[in-house]
Parts: structure tokens; C-alpha cells; sequence
């Protein structure tokens, strides 16, 4: 059978344009992550809240404690950490403890547009 202008669809394949067009989006999605991992030291600059979530997980990561020493003496905020939803933290605290502390290790896990 064939359908205008997406060549021949038989027994559930598919072949012509639509076959390519996969292979082309695949090959843009690879390529806008090869480019915005090269950058995520540099671009965007790092803003005011990113040391602020990554605190936790660093304590995590080195001390073993998922405390906010930014808080240090307030309510034992460097015991515990109460302001953001713990699975973050927790899933930073292991690429921290895998691949070291950094700005690239910091956002490996978040994805920005």
C-alpha cells in the first residue's frame, strides 16, 4: 500500500520519508545534547538559587548529613533540610559523590530551555 508522500507502509513497516525523518530527529535530539553539555560550565551563568539547592546534597555527598549549613544555628538547619522536596538533593548527592562537586555535576540533572 502506499501512502502520498511517505512511501510504502507493508506488513507494519514503514520505509521512505518517515524512516529518515526518525533518523533526522534522532540525530538533532544527540546533537543539542553533545552542545548544551559542552557549555554547562559556562552558559547560563550560575545563578543566585543554584549553590542554594546544591548546599544539601554537597553535605550529603561529603558528610553523609542532608543539612543546609547555609542556615547554620537556625532550628538545626545544618542537621536536616526542610525547603525542598528531598528526592533532588538526594539524586545530586550521588552524581556529587561519583563525579565530584562542580558546576557541569550541578546540572547534569536538570534540563533547561
Amino acid at each position: 500500500m502506499s501512502v502520498a508522500g511517505y512511501g510504502s507502509v507493508s506488513g507494519g513497516s514503514v520505509s521512505g520519508r518517515t524512516l529518515s525523518g526518525r533518523a533526522v530527529a534522532a540525530a538533532a535530539v544527540a546533537a543539542d545534547l553533545v552542545i548544551s553539555s559542552l557549555c554547562l560550565d559556562r552558559f547560563p551563568i550560575v545563578g543566585r538559587d543554584e549553590p542554594r539547592i546544591a548546599a544539601p546534597a554537597v553535605k550529603l555527598a561529603t558528610e553523609g548529613t542532608l543539612g543546609f549549613d547555609l542556615f547554620s544555628g537556625y532550628r538545626g538547619m545544618e542537621r536536616h533540610h526542610l525547603v525542598h522536596m528531598p528526592v533532588y538533593p538526594l539524586l545530586e548527592a550521588v552524581v556529587f559523590r561519583t563525579a565530584g562537586i562542580g558546576v557541569v555535576q550541578m546540572r547534569a540533572l536538570e534540563r533547561r530551555r
